[in-house]
């Protein structure tokens, strides 16, 4: 076997991302605009499971589109709740992502306390819902957290 020599792959957290937008954009067709993609998963709504609202008719914000499953919301309300004995409660965990595009991605996660991996014992993080949106205004948080 030989040995890989040339070292050309990318190091930094930056470098990932060029080159993952660079991938991306080579294989996919580009989108007209913002409106197409709008109208993109406005299609998928009926026929996606994860796809539960799209809000683009508000005026002055930017489009919304809310993913989840029932499954999750149930395990949020199991284990994250008030009501929620102390030792069985989690955390929910929110992170908005950058450099995704032209909209951002904000993601929840949260601990599964049913769930215990056999390898190390830990409680696996499982995804939450997602929030796909184009602004980063305290209006467009809202609508994903009293979703």
């Amino acid at each position: 076997m030989l040995a890989d020599t040339t070292d050309e792959r990318p190091r930094e957290h930056k470098q990932v991302q060029n080159q993952a937008q660079v991938t991306a954009t080579g294989q996919q067709k580009k989108s007209i605009n913002v409106a197409d993609d709008v109208q993109g998963v406005i299609q998928t709504i009926q026929t996606h499971p994860f796809v539960k609202e799209v809000s683009v008719v508000r005026h002055g914000l930017s489009p919304v589109v809310l993913c989840y499953t029932n499954e999750q919301i149930t395990d949020l309300k199991r284990f994250c709740s008030s009501k929620t004995p102390s030792h069985l409660r989690t955390v929910v965990d929110v992170d908005r992502t950058f450099n995704l595009g032209p909209c951002y991605v904000t993601i929840s996660v949260y601990r599964n306390l049913t769930v215990v991996c056999k390898s190390s014992c830990d409680r696996p993080i499982f995804l939450g819902p997602v929030m796909f949106h184009f602004d980063g205004r305290a209006e467009t948080y809202q609508r994903f957290f009293l979703a």
